[in-house]
């Protein structure tokens, strides 16, 4: 029902789980009828076939008393109880046939020994090398734990609970240290933002000697702009009057100087297209050396 309403709704099958298949064409009779031949050699059993259900319901009750020794050491395994036991004698074992036989182990004065689930509960005298027979199977690498050795309190849970501290406090660190360089780059600009504009000042009085006007107001232009942009750490593409206008309001500066550095730089922007009349070259440059000591002096 779940699948095919699933498929209606549009849902198709993404993974497929198997379980439990094994494919007995790659089993080997022979070697399964060796082993066979060597436990009963070893162990003094051989095969009963009952067909009668009065036989089984004999060792009905030693069947499962082996069932629950076999598994005991389980930790989820719980055992069958007796009323268990009558339930399923009753119900399963009582409707034996000769179609549905059940087989056991036994040896000479032993108990049974089950042969269907796989299992064979053996006492301690048995469990010992067999010469080169059969031994049991013992798995490679065998991870061997120290009894009543717990995870809690052990040298890797307290370094695994102290490692996100560490791993915590060495980012804060990182980003303490990142900031302060972030902080020492942005003083290091600002104390050298008039050395910059002292040098972009001294390219334009050469432009302004040979009588270069177009070369002077550029370099004039850099020498502000660059000025104004390291003081204040602010991209140049940011640096709009508005905000020159702003800054320069916040460290103090008189409306009137803040209005002489805004014609400054329209005239530089204007030196571009046509000659400037308003004041001479040299007015313009001696004034923005003053707005420059005058802008230094206020953002100390």
């Amino acid at each position: 029902y779940y699948q095919k309403h699933y498929e209606r709704l549009g849902f198709v099958k993404e993974k497929e789980y198997e379980e439990n298949r094994f494919p007995f064409a790659n089993a080997h009779p022979k070697f399964y009828d060796k082993a066979g031949e060597l436990v009963k050699r070893r162990y003094g059993v051989k095969p009963l076939s009952y067909t009668k259900t009065k036989d089984v319901m004999a060792m009905a009750d030693t069947m499962f008393d082996l069932f629950n020794e076999s598994y005991s050491s389980l930790s989820s395994f719980v055992p069958i109880t007796e009323v268990q036991k009558a339930y399923f004698k009753k119900k399963y074992i009582s409707s034996s046939t000769p179609e549905y036989q059940i087989k056991v182990l036994r040896g000479e004065n032993e108990p049974a020994v089950s042969s269907g689930g796989g299992n064979r509960l053996v006492s301690k005298k048995d469990v010992a090398l067999i010469g080169s027979d059969i031994r049991f199977i013992k798995p490679n690498g065998f991870n061997l734990k120290e009894t009543n050795s717990f995870y809690l309190g052990s040298v890797l849970f307290w370094i695994l609970m102290t490692l996100p501290f560490l791993v915590l406090s060495l980012l804060l660190l990182v980003r303490k240290r990142i900031l302060a360089l972030q902080k020492d780059l942005v003083g290091m600009k600002k104390r050298r933002a008039k050395k910059l504009a002292a040098k972009h000042l001294k390219a334009a009085e050469v432009h302004l000697e040979k009588k270069e006007s177009t070369k002077f107001y550029e370099e004039v232009f850099r020498s502000v702009y660059g000025f104004l942009s390291n003081k204040f750490n602010i991209p140049v593409a940011e640096l709009k009057k508005e905000r020159i206008e702003l800054e320069l309001k916040n460290i103090e500066v008189s409306d009137e100087k803040i209005k002489d550095l805004i014609s400054i730089l329209n005239a530089c922007e204007m030196a571009r297209y046509a000659p400037v009349s308003e004041m001479s070259e040299r007015q313009v440059f001696e004034q923005v050396q003053e707005l420059i000591e005058t802008i230094e002096g206020g953002s100390k």
